[in-house]
This record gives C-alpha cells, sequence and structure tokens, in this order.
C-alpha cells in the first residue's frame, strides 16, 4: 500500500465523484484493475456505482504485491460501503475475457493486444483511462477491437465533471519545486505539443513564472536565460531530446537544467553536456516524469471516474443495438456525452 493513503478521504472523494459524474454501473460486468494507493479506488468504486460483478486483476510491481492491492482495494470498497462482492485474479483468462461488459486498461491489465481482443464478449467495450489522442498501441490493439467492432473510447479529461487537466499545473509546479525551482521570477521554457500547454503555461505564469513556449526545439528558440526547460510533449518514435536537441540547448542556454514532464529524454546526451535532468531517474518510455497521483487521490479518482463513466455510456448504447451501426452509436454516444474522447480518425467514422 502507498505510503500516506488516506483510505476515509480517498472514500469521501469517491462518493462526490460518483453523484458528479452520474456513474451508474447496475447491470454491467466490470473488468479492472485492483491497484494501491488512490488507484485502489477503479474497482472499488465500480462495486459502489452498483456493478454486478467487478473483477479486479493485480500483479506484484514496484507499488506493491498483488496482495497489497487485494487489501488496498478491499478496504475502500468496506469504507464505501459497496455490497458487491470483488473477485480478484492474479492472471487474464478467457473466461474471464469472455464474461466482461466493460474492460478497462488499467496497468495491471495491459497490454489488451489482439489475443485478449478475441477473447472478449462481441457486447464488450473498452474504455481508455486517458485521451483518446494519447492511445498507445501497446496498450490496445486498437485494429483488434476495430476488426471485431468492439468499441474503444478515451477519457475527456477536460470535462469539468472529470476535470482531470485542472491538476496538471500543480503537477508541474510540484515536479518544478522538487527540482529546486522557486517558481516565482523563475523562467521557464516549455515545450508542448498537444493539449497539456495552456493548462501548464497558464498556471506556472499564475504562480510568478516567466513562461516562453515552444512546440519543438527546432522551432526558433527565446533569447537570455532559461532557468529550466519544461519538456511535456507526446512521446513518439523519436525521443523529444535527442543528441541533435541537447546540442541546442547546451549552446542556447548553457548549464539549464530539464525537467521532464512528459516526452522521453536522452538523458546522457543531456547530462554529457553540462546540462541536468529531473527526475534524476528516467520514468520509463512514454511515461510521465511525474504522476497525477502524487498530488493526492483526488486527480487519480476523477480520472478513473471518469474511464468506468465512458465504459458505462458505451456498454448501455451497445446493449441497445449489437448491429454494426449500434458499435458507431455507442462510440457517437460516448464522445456526444462529454465524457468520451475521440482515438485519432474516429471523427470519420463518425461522419
Amino acid at each position: 500500500m502507498r505510503p500516506g493513503f488516506d483510505v476515509v478521504r480517498t472514500a469521501r472523494i469517491v462518493r462526490r465523484v460518483v453523484d458528479e459524474t452520474g456513474l451508474d454501473l447496475r447491470g454491467l460486468d466490470v473488468l479492472t484493475e485492483a491497484a494501491t494507493g488512490p488507484f485502489a479506488a477503479t474497482a472499488a468504486m465500480a462495486a459502489f456505482a452498483g456493478a454486478d460483478e467487478v473483477v479486479a486483476l493485480a500483479r506484484d510491481s514496484s507499488f506493491g504485491s498483488a496482495e497489497d492491492a487485494f487489501a488496498a482495494t478491499t478496504r475502500l470498497a468496506q469504507e464505501l460501503g459497496a455490497t458487491k462482492p470483488l473477485r480478484f485474479i492474479t492472471s487474464l483468462s478467457e473466461e474471464v475475457v469472455n464474461a466482461a461488459t466493460i474492460i478497462t486498461n488499467c496497468r495491471h491489465l495491459r497490454p489488451l493486444d489482439r489475443a485478449v481482443v478475441e477473447s472478449m464478449n462481441p457486447q464488450a467495450v473498452v474504455s481508455l483511462m486517458y485521451e483518446g489522442w494519447e492511445h498507445r498501441p501497446g496498450d490496445v490493439d486498437r485494429t483488434a477491437c476495430e476488426e471485431r467492432h468492439i468499441p474503444l473510447v478515451g477519457t475527456n479529461e477536460m470535462d469539468p465533471r472529470v476535470g482531470v487537466f485542472d491538476y496538471l499545473g500543480p503537477a508541474a509546479t510540484k515536479l518544478l519545486t522538487d527540482a529546486g525551482f522557486e517558481i516565482l521570477r523563475t523562467r521557464v521554457l516549455l515545450v508542448c505539443d498537444n493539449p497539456f500547454r495552456p493548462f501548464l503555461r497558464d498556471h506556472l505564469s499564475r504562480c510568478g513564472a516567466a513562461v516562453e513556449t515552444v512546440e519543438t526545439l527546432n522551432d526558433e528558440l527565446p533569447g537570455g536565460a532559461i532557468d529550466v526547460v519544461l519538456v511535456a510533449a507526446k512521446p513518439g518514435v523519436k525521443v523529444t531530446i535527442g543528441p541533435t536537441e541537447a546540442r541546442r540547448l547546451a549552446i542556447a542556454y548553457p548549464g539549464t537544467c530539464v525537467a521532464q514532464f512528459w516526452g522521453d529524454l536522452d538523458r546522457a546526451a543531456l547530462l554529457s553536456l553540462g546540462i541536468s535532468v529531473w527526475p534524476l531517474d528516467s520514468p520509463g518510455a512514454g511515461r510521465m516524469g511525474i504522476l497525477l497521483s502524487d498530488l493526492g487521490p483526488e486527480p487519480a479518482v476523477r480520472l478513473q471516474a471518469g474511464g468506468l463513466k465512458v465504459g458505462e455510456i458505451l456498454a448501455r448504447a451497445r446493449q441497445l443495438d449489437h448491429s454494426h451501426d449500434g458499435y458507431v452509436n455507442a462510440i457517437r454516444a460516448a464522445i456526444d456525452s462529454g465524457f468520451g474522447s475521440p482515438l485519432d480518425g474516429q471523427e470519420e467514422l463518425l461522419k
């Protein structure tokens, strides 16, 4: 169990967010994860929201053992007064996958590869617990879902009923203060090519930082000294800062620091040129340098609630119409609700 996990406060947040989102999973079966810390909320919240069955998978990880995850999830479900029992597993089977109505792409379930997708019930739906444009092919086999007409939709983290993007600025502030920067009067170069940009820029500016922005380090760089380069770029095949970009930074801003919010870095190249990097250790390819859950439980609870709500809307629509048109209409219903976030190219499907 993560240090500082306050089960009473987390339960209070879950109740409030379930009410705000109108999450109602009655009549639906959910396959998700059991986890420690705030992410224990996913399965516990599904049970609290009335799912007929919640199957929660956990594996041993750096955050704790599977048993730790089962214990944390059980404890939170009990605090919530969830009446439906949770079923805990440590591996997936075709039977478990086939029985689920809503399947989430949570960490312990990933990857939902072709073999898993082909085991799904024809009326199953998959909810991405992040924005659709953030979809990582290694998380869910989108092609297999499309071939089988399994609706796959992301979560609109900007919808005010979910409100996860509101925590991006505070997370950046924490990342920079942990790196030794005061924020106030700190000159920040924000490298951002995605919808994170206004949330990060505006929050840091309100906190007194002088913020310059570029989409990539191939753009024209602002003159003068830069205290810290905050990287918040969508990871891709190519690292955001490789040897070429590192050399450009070293020439433009000798001795600066690079703070990794999101976007992969060549740490060796940066350090060899006298540019410090934070966090010191890589979070792993494609992963964020700080988790929103590092701020406390609410952002994690809100994200998971939003993802489950997307699953609920997809599943209800799919139950009404089992045809190909029903598949398309389920995706449309989730997006039109404001809770769903389309994957790249899904707008064409909905025309």
